[in-house]
Parts: structure tokens; C-alpha cells; sequence
């Protein structure tokens, strides 16, 4: 009997060495794919500067980019399967997040990769700020319009902003589907309108 329960007591010490064992091997693990992710996402936002307005459609790294986020996406697919192993879910949960809060610091400073949408979330903040509704006039019939009496008076409200302000003209000019009202609802409207008034004279490159 004491040898049957000291083969016992040594199975249960064997296998709690082996769970040990493979939760330090499955946490080197983790911690590598967290340092290789976080390579990834600092490389794209390096090369994200290669994509501001102005940098010509050929010289952008795009396929580069895809490249680094089909790497990103291999690395995710492989730390889900690491944690799938993994004993110690809060351990895990504290590394992930960890990972997570860095690669997002790392991505603050990069700038919109092959984005447009952005110069139509800065005209509505715009329009909306000068008292207009973004949903009755077109950014085409603000370009084409004149600042004449006979103007419509929000509209010769816009149109006076895009002749004063170098800002206001710029943005107007990269909007994409300018033809076009905008499609976004009341509620992002005010978000537009929030961060064009925090930052009201956005920089761009």
C-alpha cells in the first residue's frame, strides 16, 4: 500500500512538473510572438509615412504592408493556439493585454495607410461647425459655387470659408466622391464636428 500511494504521490509530482513545463515553454512562447507582433507593427508604422497624401501611388510600400500584416495575422493565429495550451488562463490574459496596450502605443504616431475617408470626416466636422447640414449640399457644389448675393446663405457661408481659409480649401479639395452628400448618420456627424473643433486647423502631410 505505501508503495502504491508513493507511485502515486510521484505521478502527480511528475505530471505537475509537466504542466510546469509546458506553461514556461508556452509563456517563452507567447512573449516571443508578443516581440515579434510588436516588429511587425513598428515597421508598419514606419513605412506608413510613405503613404501621406502627396507620395506617389508607385513608390508606396503597399504589397510590403500586406506582407507585414499577413505576418501579424500568422503570429495571432499562433499565440491563439499557444494560449489554447495554456493552463494558467489569467497569466495569459495579462500578457495578451500587455501585448495589446503596446501595439496600439506603437501605432499612434503613424499616419492612415491608403485612407481617404478621413479628408470626408474633416468637411463634415466642418460643415457642421459653420451651422450647415452635411447632408444638403454637396463638397462639389461648395468647389463649384461663387460667393455671389444671390447665393443661397449657408451655402455663401461655405464658400467664404473655403476663400479665407487655406485649411478649409485644402480639405475640400481631397474629398473623395465630392458628387456626392454625405452618408454618414447625425451621430458621427457630431463626432466629426467635435474632433475638427479640438483640433481645428489639422495638419497635413
Amino acid at each position: 500500500m505505501v508503495g502504491a500511494m508513493g507511485r502515486s504521490n510521484a505521478q502527480a509530482t511528475a505530471e505537475l512538473a509537466g504542466r510546469c513545463g509546458v506553461e514556461m515553454r508556452s509563456l517563452r512562447q507567447l512573449y516571443f510572438l508578443a516581440l515579434v507582433s510588436l516588429g511587425i507593427y513598428l515597421a508598419i508604422s514606419v513605412l506608413s509615412r510613405r503613404f501621406v497624401y502627396h507620395y506617389p501611388l508607385r513608390d508606396r510600400p503597399i504589397l510590403m504592408v500586406v506582407g507585414l500584416l499577413a505576418a501579424a495575422f500568422f503570429a495571432y493565429v499562433a499565440a491563439i493556439l499557444v494560449c489554447r495550451r495554456w493552463d494558467d488562463d489569467r497569466q495569459a490574459m495579462r500578457v495578451v493585454l500587455g501585448s495589446a496596450v503596446l501595439f496600439r502605443l506603437v501605432m499612434v504616431p503613424s499616419y492612415p495607410i491608403q485612407e481617404v475617408d478621413i479628408y470626408r470626416y474633416l468637411w463634415d466636422g466642418q460643415v457642421t461647425l459653420a451651422k450647415v447640414s452635411p447632408f444638403r449640399f454637396t463638397p462639389r457644389q461648395v468647389q463649384l459655387a461663387d460667393d455671389a448675393p444671390a447665393l443661397d446663405p449657408s451655402l455663401r457661408r461655405l464658400v467664404k470659408r473655403k476663400r479665407e481659409d487655406r485649411v478649409t480649401a485644402e480639405v475640400l479639395r481631397r474629398v473623395h466622391y465630392a458628387e456626392l452628400p454625405t452618408v454618414y448618420r447625425s451621430v458621427s456627424q457630431i463626432v466629426f464636428a467635435c474632433q475638427f473643433r479640438r483640433r481645428s486647423r489639422p495638419s497635413f502631410r
